[in-house]
């Protein structure tokens, strides 16, 4: 049966076959005997794409016999040695498979394993009947009464992306300011495209730049498509955008807050202000300094890895100029478009992903060996043109029924609108006129007419994609099929096959499977394809860091998921996510963990308490993922500090209190003399024991170590960076004499507080480098090196409130250090700090003591 249906269609498959499909079927059967002259050799199935005798070398195959070798379509005969029929059956079944990948129509993927359906008697809100958040596959609405549906628009899970309005709210979301708004369309334009060939040459063309058209159709472009479409939706919401080009490449810059940002969703970047996260940089920041600065941000920029280049680029104003603007982009476009669609009665439209078929692009249907842009769909439409419901919406004329076939008289006329709201890629009509023949013709909205076939006897697929090729959404065109001669049709059924963007097909949101239609129409059946499974879709458990934990140096983002998975991270300083701390840090991540580098660290300023989240990467025909509940971390100032003040003082620069290289030596030696006479006051004695929490380069310890007895002094710090530094200015027979004791603060040599036993703790010019976040840890760390009865002297630069002086420095209000100190087992006074002390004087804030004892 299956060698017979073979037979009867192969040969008209074979002669329409078009010339880059022909040669991919010589790639996968590589023709050995193509000359027209007889062949010594008999032919073979290397011959099937050429060979103009197939029917005659498979009968004379069938009974004589063939053995198979491996081929490079499974497996193939070679010569005319006995075969079986079961053997020959097999040998068909896989050249049919193989030659129907590439021939046949769009094959529109696997059904789902259950289907979620409703009907829909008029416009309003219906329930889908979805168990949790499924995966769809397939997507179908089908007209199910007598009169046409007109004007229909539908929206899954709230989302309505029918106008460049609803879909301007739609990427906004909760944004409540135009900060959030522009991060959030950045964001929707970003991940609902991909970079590829652009669905238009021109660059004021519509299809460009209009966001419906985009989307809706297409969902792929360069970065041109994606700046204008950026800007134009921004415009839509009230936010000034305009469009730059540099050296080819264009981004768009949005006017928030002020002040010009630069967002570029085709390059996936924007570039924050060092120590702001979340901000971004203007074109005037990047113009006015060039490279330096992008290799300051540590953020991928265009063209990376040549920073000089784009800073080249940037420098040079002949080489960047201002395109356009979102306001006459908007204005060009003209009036927002709708996507709806017009169903006559009885047919169906299929929505679903495509991995392969034509597709359109630069105002062209392409085929191979051009590969199409990832993130494809298409929509089938399928109508019955027999049925006389079909025909009266129609204006048919000379066509009547008989029976369940249609009965056409010479001159009937069949004039079908091509309403589809999306180019169209492929179209054929399946008919079955009995001998007699049937004319189609098109005619464009240009109103030119495109004949397309006569047909004879044989059931046909008449191709229409030729006459079709490049028809743009709502073009106008239309069909007709007229017969010379009455004909009766056992079927007579019209395909459409417009190309939809992958990412604007209806889904179902998590927890949200309500279906809204709107539309002139009597009745609609909604069914949705879906798997049945969702556990890799759940939302995995965070695990490093812990909540609310202090990090310092490097660390690993890791969380409950399968190393052979994907999943989206993502770090905000924001509780909302309204924007990343920066694009390092919306990454897509492969496996259960991330570390991030230092150059990433580089982008998360310490003294901020950040929130991070992760979800399962969908690919498509899925729905969105839950994202985990949000975990939070801080990032402390110690590493920071000691990275930062490190690489100033390696680079030969002078400080105050820290290195070899004092900046003031004098001041250097008579403030830690002054800072002695008052600890004297306060009862210090030679026979005392003093911790120097912070001891840096000794400045205290420069005097207290004379003053005390040998080992009575402890000097403590993050890093022996410091303290190394500050031996190197004693004499060594100080050292030697006193043996004073340096250590670096870890969690061993913290415990050894109370076998110290000191009775006096300093600690000056160290809190106030300690943010917020650090404050419960720094106090912690304080009472374990405190033996009980110790009394200690932390000074602070006070405030009202909590308020970031500088890059690295803080001021704090007296009551909340109180509080994280008494939380940390000490008793807390403050009292004023001596004017003894030149260097702890400050025209924004008062320096004070703060007076510890440890209970």
């Amino acid at each position: 049966m299956r060698a017979s249906r073979m037979l009867s269609s192969m040969r008209p498959w074979v002669r329409r076959i078009p010339f880059p499909i022909r040669r991919r079927l010589r790639q996968i059967f590589p023709a050995r005997a193509r000359d027209t002259e007889p062949s010594a050799k008999p032919a073979t199935p290397h011959d099937l794409a050429t060979h103009a005798d197939l029917r005659a070398w498979l009968k004379d195959a069938v009974g004589s016999g063939v053995p198979l070798v491996d081929g490079p379509v499974g497996r193939l005969p070679v010569d005319r040695s006995p075969i079986s029929r079961d053997a020959l059956d097999a040998y068909l079944s896989v050249f049919e498979e193989s030659l129907q990948s590439l021939l046949a129509p769009l094959e529109l993927g696997p059904e789902g394993s259950r289907r979620a359906s409703c009907n829909a008697t008029g416009p309003g809100t219906f329930a889908l009947d979805v168990t949790g958040a499924p995966r769809p596959r397939r997507w179908t609405v089908t007209n199910r009464s007598q009169q046409a549906a007109r004007g229909v628009r539908f929206q899954l899970g709230g989302r309505d992306w029918s106008t460049r309005e609803a879909m301007a709210r739609s990427a906004c979301g909760e944004a409540s300011d135009d900060r959030a708004r522009a991060f959030a369309i950045y964001r929707f334009v970003r991940d609902h495209r991909v970079h590829g060939p652009p669905p238009s040459d021109h660059r004021d063309d519509p299809i460009a730049s209009d966001p419906v058209s985009f989307f809706h159709s297409f969902g792929y472009g360069l970065c041109g498509n994606a700046a204008n479409v950026f800007a134009v939706l921004c415009e839509t919401v009230g936010i000034p955008c305009r469009v730059w080009n540099i050296q080819g490449h264009t981004f768009p810059e949005v006017c928030f807050d002020g002040d010009w940002h630069v967002l570029d969703p085709d390059m996936r970047v924007f570039y924050p202000e060092r120590g702001v996260p979340g901000s971004a940089l203007s074109m005037e920041d990047l113009v006015r300094h060039g490279a330096a600065l992008l290799k300051r941000l540590q953020v991928d920029p265009v063209f990376e890895p040549q920073r000089e280049t784009l800073g080249r680029a940037l420098s040079d104003r002949d080489r960047h100029r201002l395109v356009a603007t979102g306001a006459s982009l908007t204005e060009a476009l003209g009036p927002s478009k709708t996507v709806a669609y017009d169903l006559l009665p009885g047919e169906a439209l299929e929505f679903a992903y495509a991995s392969r078929g034509p597709w359109f692009g630069c105002r062209r249907v392409l085929h191979v060996p051009q590969s199409p842009p990832s993130r494809m769909a298409h929509v089938r439409s399928r109508v019955d043109l027999r049925p006389g419901a079909v025909q009266r919406a129609l204006g048919a004329t000379g066509f009547s029924s008989e029976g369940d076939a249609v009965r056409a008289d010479a001159g009937a006329r069949l004039v079908v609108p091509l309403s589809l709201p999306h180019p169209i890629v492929d179209a054929w009509i399946e008919a079955s006129p009995n001998g007699e023949r049937l004319e189609v013709t098109v005619e464009r909205s240009d109103g030119s007419v495109v004949p397309v076939v006569r047909t004879g006897a044989t059931p046909e697929r008449v191709g229409l994609r030729a006459a079709l090729r490049g028809t743009e959404p709502s073009s106008g065109s239309r069909l007709v099929v007229s017969l010379a001669e009455s004909a009766l049709f056992e079927h007579l059924t019209l395909v459409l096959v417009g190309q939809v963007g992958a990412t604007s097909l209806p889904r179902v949101a998590a927890g949200n499977p309500s279906l809204r239609v709107d539309g002139e129409f009597e009745s609609l059946q909604f069914e949705l394809g879906y798997d049945e499974s969702r556990d890799d879709l759940a939302p995995p458990p965070l695990l490093e860091p812990a909540v609310d934990a202090v990090l310092e140096e490097t660390f690993c983002f890791r969380w409950s998921g399968a190393d052979d998975a994907e999943y989206d991270l993502e770090v905000s300083a924001e509780e909302d996510f309204a924007v990343a701390v920066s694009p390092n840090f919306e990454r897509r991540v492969r496996g259960a963990s991330w570390r991030p580098t230092d150059d990433d660290l580089a982008l998360l300023p310490a003294g901020r308490r950040y929130l991070w989240r992760v979800r399962a990467a969908v690919g498509l025909g899925q729905a969105e993922a839950a994202w985990s509940a949000p975990s939070s971390f801080a990032v402390g100032m110690a590493s920071t500090y000691v990275r930062r003040v490190g690489e100033r003082l390696r680079a030969g620069a002078t400080h105050h209190t820290l290195g070899t290289s004092i900046r003031d030596a004098e001041w250097f030696e008579d403030s830690a003399k002054a800072t002695l006479a008052f600890l004297r006051e306060q009862g210090l004695e030679p026979g005392s024991r003093v911790v120097d929490y912070g001891c840096g380069s000794l400045r205290l310890g420069a005097s207290l170590i004379p003053f005390l007895e040998p080992e009575g002094y402890w000097g403590v710090d993050v890093t022996d960076e410091f303290f190394k530094a500050g031996l190197a200015l004693l004499p060594q027979e100080l050292i030697e004499e006193k043996k004073p004791r340096l250590s670096v603060l870890t969690p061993e040599v913290r415990a050894q507080g109370d076998a110290f036993g000191a009775d006096v703790l300093v600690s000056f010019g160290v809190l106030m480098h300690v943010p917020e976040v650090d404050l419960p840890g720094f106090f912690g760390s304080v009472a374990e090196v405190m033996a009980p009865g110790c009394v200690g002297y932390v000074q602070f630069k006070e405030a009202p409130e909590l308020v970031q002086t500088g890059e690295m420095s803080w001021s704090h209000p007296a009551g909340l250090l109180r509080e994280h100190a008494r939380a940390a087992g000490l008793e807390a006074d403050v009292q004023s700090h001596p004017s003894l002390d030149p260097y702890y004087s400050f025209e924004d804030g008062r320096s004070q003591l703060l007076r510890l004892r440890k209970r």
